[in-house]
């Protein structure tokens, strides 16, 4: 049987390792790891809790078995947003989703927000008149063309929905001599390709 010294001594730790140890119990504490229900959206409230997650650990299935990922904050909040779009996509309420898109502005960048404002002027499309739903497609027709890709596509084809209204078309056409340059680029190409206007200054991005 081991004596008291020798168990003792097995059970010492160098100051290196302890902190290790300590390390991975934070980062443990700290991660949660995601359950098959984990982005199940139910309300408000449940939508903007899984916005402000800031890691998970998934586990993945491979052709060797599976293996474990961190997800990033970025990840997890487009998975939100998608369960989101999936919640409210039988809701005839523009102001239901709007509720949503309020949201998604105060914890995360603004253009996150543009599948829960391409549902909201689907289900409205007066809404393409609103501010919040303008800004955000201007901000996202804003950002550079490498970095922006997926936000700008998206923001071109509800901006395309859009100018059936003629409020909203009116308003748009003034971006052509938006002070920055990328907007007014891109408003030209959404205009040329609607037909509403066959030259613009300013090149095609």
């Amino acid at each position: 049987m081991a004596s008291t010294e020798a168990l003792a001594s097995a059970v010492l730790l160098s100051p290196g390792m302890k902190l290790m140890i300590l390390t991975a119990a934070v980062l443990a504490a700290m991660t949660t790891r995601a359950r098959a229900d984990a982005f199940e959206i139910r309300d408000l409230g449940g939508f903007e809790s899984c916005l402000q997650r800031e890691e998970m650990l998934e586990t993945v299935k491979t052709t060797n078995g599976s293996q474990v990922r961190l997800l990033s904050n970025l990840e997890i909040q487009a998975r939100c947003i998608d369960s989101a779009v999936q919640l409210l996509a039988g809701t005839k309420r523009k102001d239901t989703v709007m509720r949503y898109v309020d949201a998604v502005k105060r914890l995360s960048a603004p253009v996150n927000s543009l599948p829960l404002i391409d549902l909201a002027v689907r289900i409205s499309p007066p809404a393409c008149n609103d501010i919040e739903v303008y800004e955000v497609l201007a901000a996202a027709l804003e950002l550079p063309d490498k970095l922006g890709a997926s936000y700008i596509a998206r923001a071109k084809s509800i901006v395309a929905r859009c100018l059936r209204d003629k409020s909203f078309r009116k308003d748009f056409v003034e971006e052509l001599h938006s002070h920055d340059p990328q907007l007014a680029a891109h408003a030209c190409d959404i205009l040329q390709k609607e037909k509403i206007v066959s030259a613009c200054k300013g090149s095609t991005p």
